[in-house]
């Protein structure tokens, strides 16, 4: 944790490696109960202690945004990064089934949010379906007086994770990784200490070009607590500065039965999306960030063409 954002943001913002960010020593300060609701429209406003809240924005029937910034003096504007263009993903009626001081519960008639209280926790429903849920007591957390924030969630035993952009790795499906987002050009994989150990580019772990903090978790037997219909969900973590995504790895500490993600600086601004499939999921998604047109193929040949080849000599090669 030495190593980690002190409170002024540093003009040379050093790699933190997967392994060096460590919210699941338990030693983090969690976000505490929720003294106060407060509702303007689709949003929701948490209280928390010492001046810190929790928004809570409903974006349709299958989605919301959910921002935390553990600055009590943090403005939260509307926009986070360029990356998402459009927020207005569908009509939304609201029901609040209970708003006492032991929970929050809104319903869209395609989800339903509980937000306990006393201390504050998350989960999803659809129907009777449990879909997404934080661990109970330690789940949104920090360190005070650093910028570091990440929050914890259940992991289903059968769900399967993919998504998070460009990444090293023989298999898509991510479960039981750690990975991070920063891009790095990392040509002699293993070589600067960048991952805790091996295997070059087979490690997930390693740090590649394209970044994109969007994890879908596609559970397509669902059983104990999760039991019902096959479901997934799309969460983008809106986050600029080097972010976290342990799907459940060991690799410094005990991660049984759930995952985090995270980052270094800046607020903790996720969107989540909901639906029966993958399919379901990326269209929102892509209604939030906007569709890239496809680049010329001669674009693409050009680039495999003088992949890798960082010196003179293995060009000639």
């Amino acid at each position: 944790m030495d190593n980690l954002a002190s409170p002024s943001y540093p003009l040379d913002i050093d790699y933190t490696a997967v392994n060096d960010f460590t919210p699941n020593h338990g030693d983090w300060t969690s976000a505490g109960p929720v003294q106060n609701v407060i509702r303007s429209g689709n949003t929701f406003t948490l209280e928390l202690a010492e001046g810190r809240r929790i928004l809570l924005s409903f974006l349709s029937a299958t989605s919301f945004r959910l921002r935390f910034n553990p600055d009590p003096a943090a403005v939260y504007g509307p926009q986070g990064s360029p990356a998402v263009v459009k927020t207005d993903l569908g009509p939304v009626s609201l029901i609040v089934l209970e708003n006492s001081q032991l929970r929050l519960i809104v319903d869209t008639g395609s989800m339903r949010l509980q937000i306990d209280r006393q201390p504050y926790r998350l989960r999803v429903f659809r129907g009777s379906q449990l879909i997404a849920a934080d661990t109970p007591s330690y789940n949104l957390v920090y360190i005070p007086g650093h910028f570091v924030i990440a929050n914890f969630r259940q992991r289903p035993e059968t769900a399967l994770y993919f998504g998070l952009g460009e990444k090293a790795g023989a298999q898509l499906n991510k479960s039981l990784f750690t990975l991070t987002q920063f891009n790095f050009d990392n040509y002699m994989y293993g070589v600067g200490g960048t991952v805790p150990s091996g295997p070059g580019p087979l490690n997930p772990s390693e740090p590649l070009y394209v970044s994109i903090p969007f994890l879908v978790e596609v559970n397509p037997n669902p059983n104990k607590e999760f039991a019902g219909a096959p479901y997934a969900y799309g969460l983008f973590l809106d986050n600029t500065s080097q972010s976290y995504f342990n799907l459940g790895s060991n690799d410094y500490s005990n991660m049984d039965g759930k995952i985090y993600y995270g980052a270094l600086f800046g607020e903790l601004d996720t969107y989540f999306l909901l639906g029966d499939h993958a399919q379901d999921v990326l269209a929102q998604y892509t209604t939030l960030t906007g569709r890239s047109p496809m680049p010329p193929r001669y674009a693409l040949g050009f680039h495999q063409g003088a992949y890798g080849y960082y010196d003179h000599d293995r060009l000639q090669a």
